[in-house]
């Protein structure tokens, strides 16, 4: 027995703070403002072109395979489009701001990308400002991470489809690990940095963007996760135990 309590695992699965995927029935008639699947997350607030030029928006995708497969299965992604010197935003509050510890994980498959346009996401304060981007130029050959001291290199473009985790290791301080869904073998790249220097560093907000890139870009299965802080409880658990179960057989 006490073999057992002093080997037994004491590291929990992460916890699901907040999770939405496109297949969740408030998108079952499309992908508008006010829509507020899954848990954890506010209503989406914009979904439409940034400006009055060019051609730019958002709607349900259900025919892109990289990213699409949700809790339902009926391969919806949230598509955003923008073209023609316009911009394509959509953007959704957290329910509360993103605290260090928790992570941040979102799927985006971006296709080919007209030179000088840029696809990707954001995460925002309350105020707008952007503290942290994740991006493809038109033109280029890596994605970008727009951050401050930033260190580790990008993947190159895929079509494939990415998933991009992001942990907030300290109030201004993150770790992005990205998985091109191509190749199947796990994090491709680990990424740090620290959050671009605004005043107000609280992650409140994610934009998806399509800045007159041409092509549809495509984005789902948004979750927020955190690693319950229980391995050294658990250690000590089993231990308080194991001390009861001796107390008691030498009481015996």
């Amino acid at each position: 027995m006490l073999s057992w309590l002093l080997t037994a695992p004491t590291a929990l699965a992460d916890v699901v703070i907040a999770a939405d995927d496109a297949s969740n029935a408030p998108y079952n008639d499309g992908w508008n403002v006010g829509d507020n699947g899954g848990s954890g997350f506010g209503a989406w607030s914009v979904i439409g072109r940034e400006n009055g030029s060019g051609f730019g928006g958002g709607f349900l995708s259900t025919n892109n395979g990289a990213v699409s497969i949700g809790s339902g299965g009926n391969n919806a992604a949230w598509g955003v489009f923008g073209n023609g010197g316009g911009v394509g935003q959509a953007i959704r509050p957290f329910s509360s701001p993103l605290v260090v510890g928790t992570t941040f994980s979102i799927d985006m498959d971006n296709q080919g990308i007209d030179t000088g346009g840029t696809v990707g996401f954001g995460l925002r304060n309350a105020g707008g400002d952007n503290l942290f981007e994740f991006y493809f130029k038109g033109g280029e050959s890596n994605y970008t991470v727009n951050a401050t001291n930033v260190s580790g290199s990008t993947p190159e473009f895929t079509s494939d489809g990415l998933r991009l985790a992001l942990t907030l290791t300290a109030s201004n301080a993150f770790t992005l690990t990205i998985d091109t869904l191509g190749n199947g073998i796990g994090v491709d790249s680990t990424i740090m940095g620290n959050l671009l220097n605004n005043a107000d560093q609280s992650i409140t907000t994610i934009r998806a963007f399509n800045a007159n890139g041409g092509p549809d870009v495509f984005y789902n299965n948004l979750v927020v996760s955190a690693v319950p802080e229980s391995s050294a409880i658990g250690v000590l658990a089993a231990l308080g135990l194991a001390a009861v179960i001796i107390k008691q057989r030498l009481a015996g």
